[in-house]
């Protein structure tokens, strides 16, 4: 019997899965490919130039945010040993496209006896991501889905750009321009 998809247990907007056993690594797509069947694997979680590491859940789907690809079971048949890949969204018969979040465990909707795992139960950067039997005692295939919270924008330029003296409240102050790629300021007199 095939389950529903379980949206209320995926945060919303964008997350990264990251490995309970090793928290610092998380789902990345292969170089942040934007090819139909690269590898889907275990990296350094990034704080910039993360958008490989970024997923969305939309109906069953767990959707990369650079790509716009799908998590899917390579080769299409759901069992234990398959790599994991991303590929464009099945419109129909896309049992090994179709996942659920379960205690932990990110499973097939087809067949959640299986689920995702770090291959050969080594997690470090570059180990694959593959479908294996679903195991309470092996940790590498407990995940946990981490919203993404990037910086407000409206502070996000005190992270680039540090106050200045003249920013500070005198009566000369800067003027920040963008123009040909470069960044530059000039000083103004009030």
């Amino acid at each position: 019997m095939t389950q529903k998809p379980n949206p209320e247990a995926f945060p919303p907007g964008f997350f990264f899965i990251q490995s309970q056993r090793v928290p610092t690594l998380t789902v990345d797509v292969n170089d942040g490919s934007m090819s139909a069947d690269s590898n889907i694997l275990l990296w350094n979680k990034k704080d910039v130039d993360n958008v490989n590491q970024l997923w969305a859940y939309e109906d069953g789907f767990i959707v990369n945010k650079k790509s716009g690809l799908v998590l899917d079971i390579k080769g299409g048949e759901v069992k234990a040993g398959k790599s994991i890949i991303q590929y464009a969204r099945k419109g129909v018969l896309a049992r090994n496209q179709e996942w659920r979040f379960l205690d932990g465990f990110i499973c097939p909707i087809s067949d959640e006896r299986l689920c995702i795992d770090i291959e050969s139960n080594n997690p470090s950067s570059g180990s694959n991501i593959v479908l294996a039997s679903r195991n309470r005692q092996r940790p590498s295939q407990l995940w946990t889905l981490v919203e993404h919270n990037p910086p407000q924008l409206a502070n996000y330029h005190r992270m680039l750009l540090p106050l200045t003296p003249e920013a500070k409240g005198s009566k000369r102050s800067r003027n920040w321009t963008f123009s040909s790629g470069r960044l530059a300021s000039t000083s103004i007199q009030r």
